[in-house]
């Protein structure tokens, strides 16, 4: 279980209308200045990220969304995706996410509807 606390995704809209997933290895290499090779250095791990996307959303629905945000907490705080979601897109089940970084933003359009845009890690 990662620390922090469970945050619960608002139910509207139900899902996302777009998801990228970005994989990855945690490895980094030093050169060495006396013989030009590298030292390589794997951790081992391999975390997930994603880009969500949410279908625009009126001021009322984004509402909860924001709350839902701030009460991540940056990237102190968890969430897992609906049951519901992970049934459609089994990649998710069983898996738990934070917001990639501290900030998150959106964007409202001139016909005034919210669009919803976040990156998350696997927790």
């Amino acid at each position: 279980m990662p620390s922090g606390s469970l945050i619960s995704l608002p139910t509207t809209p139900p899902a996302p209308s777009r998801f990228d997933f970005v994989g990855g290895e945690i490895a980094g290499s030093v050169p060495n200045i006396f013989t030009g090779g590298r030292q390589i250095n794997d951790w081992g791990t391999a975390p997930r990220a994603i880009s969500v996307s949410w279908p625009p959303m009126t001021q009322a629905q984004f509402a909860a969304w924001e709350t839902f945000l701030d009460s991540l907490k940056g990237i102190v705080n968890y969430f897992v995706f609906t049951s519901a979601f992970t049934t459609a897109y089994p990649q998710f089940a069983g898996k738990n996410w934070r917001l990639k970084a501290n900030s998150w933003t959106y964007a409202v359009d001139d016909d005034r509807m919210h669009r919803l845009t976040f990156e998350a890690w696997e927790a």
